[in-house]
């Protein structure tokens, strides 16, 4: 669509420039195999379920670095969803909505008909209460006590909503996973295992060191391909994101220089976090020019898109540890190569640079090695593996950012070669594996 015949919306535009980039996505790109692999896992659960078999190894882990996308991807399998009825019922549970099964279970209840929730709650309190009575009282020796089946909370949803009845599976999506505590992970184990044959998968939202962080707390058995470590966008994807933006507010493209489509894809670095920053700084220049893409002032928009993106840096660095050792960063990231390295040679590298007796910005954090250092930088999203036994930093702008000592490229560059402008100070020997 060209928006030449319809006025630009203002007020949209308006409402656009403060929207928060956590909310749901309003131009969402991307993320095919990702959303086509968790639909399967919907599908696998219903027809395991249906035919009287556990639907085990259906979770979904999705994992990346802050801003890649991971709410985005979640909100928007909700509302995609909603629309079709012949795939899946969705509902994001917030993390202080259950910390047991029972929890759990009323939440799967609430999604599929929330008027039977007395009769659940009946149910349940009825057979705990079989278990906590002595046999002594109306039967049996006193002080001995009947044991009814554990945890029943599931079991008794799938006695009061039979698998084989179920017309579309559920997707329980779970939002910040990284922060489960080892209880609510015992919680979601009977789902994750399929024990109760209910036809639930689940979507564990989180950052990149999420798998390892569930892993630990013994949540196991995920699917080789059950999870997705989110990257960049490809520069189309972004491109198309950009195009939907324009459509969406009725912006008339005709006879404009610029192609803004290719500019902020370019700018965005393929980052979600900085494509939505990279819109609103398009947004607040519409406005500028009454909604007119021709009177836009193009410095200013990609000076906004260069400010937005140096704040999202900040606010990832400063109140962190990443902030203290400045230089030793700086050297980190210098060296690291396009392609990332092991974990224990990045590992082996900072020790290298590191001087504990030296100028504050080349020490460790007090407190922590290399490697507790290293998994700081996975948390913050400097590092994520890319699937192949590598780290890499997920965002080159990013890393070209730590590798200047915590400075942008210069304002001429706005569109950095892979982030690595910074690369080719002298690296010790050591870390080179001279």
């Amino acid at each position: 669509m060209n928006a030449k015949e319809a006025s630009p919306d203002i007020e949209g535009l308006e409402e656009f420039v403060e929207r928060p980039d956590r909310e749901e996505p309003e131009f969402f790109a991307g993320r095919v195999r990702e959303i086509a692999n968790i639909e399967s896992a919907c599908r696998y659960v219903l027809r395991r379920s249906r035919a009287g078999r556990l639907p085990s190894g259906a979770t979904r882990i999705v994992q990346g670095a802050p801003g890649a996308g991971k709410t985005s991807l979640l909100h928007h399998l909700a509302r995609k969803w909603a629309a079709d009825k012949k795939v899946s019922d969705t509902v994001l549970v917030d993390l202080t909505d259950f910390h047991s099964a029972h929890q759990l279970a009323e939440i799967v209840i609430q999604a599929q008909n929330p008027k039977r929730l007395l009769e659940f709650r009946r149910t349940v309190t009825w057979s705990g209460s079989i278990e906590a009575k002595p046999l002594g009282i109306g039967g049996g020796s006193a002080g001995q006590m009947a044991t009814a089946p554990p945890c029943p909370s599931l079991r008794v949803v799938a006695e009061m909503f039979p698998p084989k009845k179920w017309k579309r599976p559920l997707l329980l999506m779970i939002d910040e996973a990284q922060n489960l505590a080892k209880p609510q992970v015992d919680a979601l184990q009977p789902l994750h295992l399929g024990t109760h044959g209910l036809p639930v998968a689940l979507a564990l939202a989180g950052l990149a060191n999420t798998r390892e962080i569930l892993g630990k707390h013994g949540m196991s058995h995920i699917a080789d391909d059950g999870t997705h470590t989110l990257g960049a966008l490809t520069f189309e994807e972004a491109a198309e994101a950009v195009k939907m933006f324009l459509d969406r507010f009725a912006i008339d493209r005709t006879g404009i220089d610029i192609d803004w489509p290719s500019d902020l894809a370019a700018a965005a670095d393929g980052w979600p976090r900085h494509l939505h920053n990279a819109l609103q700084a398009l947004a607040a220049g519409l406005l500028a020019a009454d909604g007119q893409l021709a009177d836009v002032d193009a410095d200013a928009v990609r000076q906004g898109v260069r400010e937005r993106r140096m704040r999202s840096y900040w606010d990832r660095i400063e109140n962190s540890e990443l902030a203290g050792p400045k230089i030793l960063l700086a050297e980190l990231m210098q060296w690291l190569p396009e392609e990332g390295h092991e974990r224990h040679k990045i590992v082996d590298a900072m020790e290298a640079i590191a001087d504990p007796s030296g100028p504050s910005g080349k020490r460790l954090p007090e407190g922590l090695t290399a490697s507790r250092f290293l998994d700081r930088l996975i948390a913050k999203g400097a590092l994520q593996s890319n699937g192949r036994g590598k780290l890499v930093c997920p965002i080159p702008s990013f890393q070209d950012f730590m590798a200047r000592g915590f400075e942008m490229a210069p304002s001429s560059d706005l569109e950095p070669k892979h982030g690595r402008s910074a690369r080719g100070k002298h690296v010790p020997a050591l870390i080179r594996g001279e």
